[in-house]
């Protein structure tokens, strides 16, 4: 179980960079209890097939655990500290793929969350409502909304 939850890596990580807004040091984190919550609850899997949909659920898991933690910080801290940006590393990318990435950052969790199950992992409609937790119906409209700010924010004139 172990090699084919490890196989996965790649794509959780990338699942949370996205769900991390792009910060680095919150997608590995995000990514690393992902990877150890897996391991541990190895034996709840009861679909070897649906591996990569259930490492995509416990995810989203980490990062609400992540945010209510940062909720925490902000009340415990205080506004301006908690709310000021990690310094991540810089990724080179070609312009037009880092505006797409910038828009989809803009887009609330939910959204940019089917947004990119659908469009950067291929998962199915199906797929994407069991990782998130929401019916089919919900993940439809979703990504409708999604689409239609995406293209707003993409292309301002439209409107």
């Amino acid at each position: 179980m172990q090699d084919a939850v490890e196989a996965h890596f790649q794509n959780v990580f990338r699942f949370a960079l996205r769900l991390a807004g792009g910060d680095i040091h919150i997608a590995e984190d995000i990514t690393q209890d992902t990877m150890t919550k897996a391991l541990a609850r190895s034996a709840q899997l009861s679909d070897p097939a649906a591996l990569r949909s259930w490492l995509f659920s416990i995810a989203t898991n980490c990062w609400i655990d992540h945010l209510r933690g940062r909720k925490r910080q902000c009340s415990e801290v205080g506004l301006a500290q908690a709310a000021a940006p990690e310094q991540s590393d810089a990724i080179e990318l070609t312009e037009e793929y880092q505006l797409a990435l910038k828009a989809l950052d803009r887009l609330p969790d939910r959204q940019r969350s089917v947004m990119y199950l659908t469009a950067c992992e291929a998962m199915s409609i199906k797929e994407v409502a069991e990782v998130l937790d929401i019916s089919p119906d919900a993940v439809k409209a979703s990504l409708y909304v999604a689409r239609v700010r995406l293209r707003r924010i993409l292309n301002p004139q439209i409107d």
